[in-house]
């Protein structure tokens, strides 16, 4: 498998009936170009708007929107997924 370019192709967006939504994305902040990681997400069948006043969560701090769910990402910041890939499948387990 290898790595294609959001530019190129986007996923097929997370839906609550495919629970084989999840994928490996690569991700930057728009902002903070060093903060980067592989994470594993989906891409969101709606957006959610974005929240400037921080009401709609835990902190009351302002985070931002994404068209993403990134499992691990802090929304403090402003995530870019640049390139995604699906999971591989798992193993095959053998009997004893």
């Amino acid at each position: 498998m290898e790595w294609i370019a959001c530019s190129e192709r986007m996923p097929e967006p997370y839906s609550e009936q495919d629970h084989n939504g999840e994928l490996l994305l690569y991700v930057i902040d728009k902002n903070e170009p060093t903060r980067k990681g592989v994470y594993t997400g989906s891409l969101r069948e709606v957006p959610k708007k974005a929240d400037p006043e921080g009401k709609d969560n835990f902190w009351g701090a302002p985070t931002y929107s994404s068209d993403w769910y990134i499992r691990g990402w802090s929304y403090f910041f402003e995530p870019m997924v640049t390139h995604w890939m699906p999971l591989p499948e798992p193993p095959i387990e053998r009997g004893a």
